[in-house]
């Protein structure tokens, strides 16, 4: 039928080659399309059904006092040292090995492995080899598997379960605070040790409510909330490890827009950081402190918070919290 009006509510769902039918299908004499975040790509075929676009940052909307403030605290902390994870090795047998020395293992087989496929893939565009041959394959494997292998890692840390702990003890220090924690895989929001709501879960009753309706402060979830969920009171948003699109991360930080506007809402991102040797110039090596990939996918998240206060805190070995956190 015909309408007078439609309002498309977080209407990026609709943009893909299927569900965009939705706009050409439905007839109306005026349509109101609304998103909290629109990317680029999206943006041109949206302009297609609705081309009157207002625009507002968060920073003007924040100005204008419909949304509350917010903070995004950068958190680096190195990788422990402690030998205590027993790893497999190909022919049989384990070893102990550390978060650190785990991670800047597979950071040095992740760079080879980006050389050996750049080089492949420029031979490829030279037309010089097929895209199918062995060669070519396998340094396409190579560096998929140790990317996903330095990711796992910095996924299942232990020393981001002990920080994030940390950060809940030091928060609730002070009364009437509310902390939503972000995880990328359940059994790190279940070594927490606080209320969890992920999709292991079977119970009817959701973390949300409980938290909304103050039976408890902290919630650990992974993915069950980002887009939509309406959180009451929520003023800290902790994300223990990384694993997330833009578009998520971008909705996750709007989970803590609901707050009264003299509140600030702080949205604190744990970035791992280890230590490995390099060579300097004269040739001898040098220890020094490296950001993993967790930094480099913090920046692209961020690259868009133009006029958000981002600050960047980094911790020593002691994981001691600075006061005016």
């Amino acid at each position: 039928g015909h309408w007078d009006i439609i309002f498309y509510d977080e209407c990026d769902f609709a943009i893909t080659p299927e569900y965009v039918k939705v706009y050409s299908n439905l007839t109306c004499n005026k349509s109101l399309c609304l998103t909290g975040f629109l990317p680029f790509e999206k943006e041109a075929i949206l302009n297609q059904y609705a081309p009157v676009c207002y625009k507002k940052t968060t920073v003007e909307l924040q100005d204008l006092g419909v949304l509350n403030k917010s903070q995004v605290i950068l958190l680096n902390f190195p990788l422990s040292k402690e030998r205590n994870l027993e790893v497999n090795m190909k022919k049989g047998g384990t070893f102990k090995s550390s978060e650190n020395d785990l991670y800047s293992y597979y950071d040095t087989q992740f760079q080879k492995a980006l050389i050996v496929k750049s080089n492949m893939d420029k031979q490829v565009r030279l037309g010089l080899t097929s895209p199918t041959d062995k060669k070519v394959t396998s340094a396409d494997w190579a560096f998929k598997a140790t990317a996903a292998k330095r990711k796992s890692i910095l996924n299942k840390l232990e020393s981001s379960v002990v920080l994030t702990k940390k950060l809940i003890e030091k928060i609730h220090s002070k009364p009437g605070n509310k902390i939503i924690v972000f995880c990328a895989l359940t059994e790190q929001a279940d070594k927490l040790g606080y209320p969890t709501w992920h999709g292991q879960k079977t119970s009817t009753e959701t973390g949300v409510d409980r938290l909304n309706d103050g039976d408890i402060n902290t919630l650990c979830v992974c993915k069950a909330i980002s887009r939509g969920t309406n959180l009451v009171g929520v003023n800290y948003l902790i994300r223990e490890s990384f694993d997330s699109s833009k578009t998520d991360f971008n909705q996750t930080h709007g989970r803590g827009m609901r707050l009264d506007i003299g509140q600030v809402f702080k949205y604190i991102v744990l970035i791992p950081t280890f230590v490995a040797s390099t060579r300097t110039e004269t040739g001898s090596f040098k220890k020094i402190r490296i950001q993993t990939q967790a930094s480099r996918w913090a920046e692209k998240m961020l690259d868009n918070f133009e006029g958000v206060e981002i600050k960047s805190i980094s911790l020593d070995e002691t994981l001691t919290l600075p006061s005016d956190l």
